[in-house]
């Protein structure tokens, strides 16, 4: 009966070895898909940078634009056209 007691601590260091690499696998698996889901929203990230960039300039452009028809109505206005 005495070889039971280390048999038994075998089999239960064996089972807490498997439950530990099951842990780590599970957090590896974890991991990769929040590096995949961090990668997305960095891409996405860009996506709206880059479009926020295009639509100031747009905006930035009309403001210009605006601001010559409005020089030009004043000038009429005032007579000086």
């Amino acid at each position: 009966m005495t070889s039971t007691g280390p048999l038994a601590d075998a089999v239960q260091k064996l089972a807490d070895a498997v439950d530990a690499a099951e842990a780590a696998a599970e957090n590896r698996a974890a991991d990769a898909a929040a590096q995949a889901d961090s990668a997305e929203m960095e891409s996405a990230l860009a996506d709206l940078q880059r479009d926020h960039a295009n639509l100031k300039s747009v905006a930035d452009d009309v403001a210009g634009r605006l601001d010559g028809a409005i020089d030009q109505v004043e000038a009429i206005l005032a007579g000086r056209a």
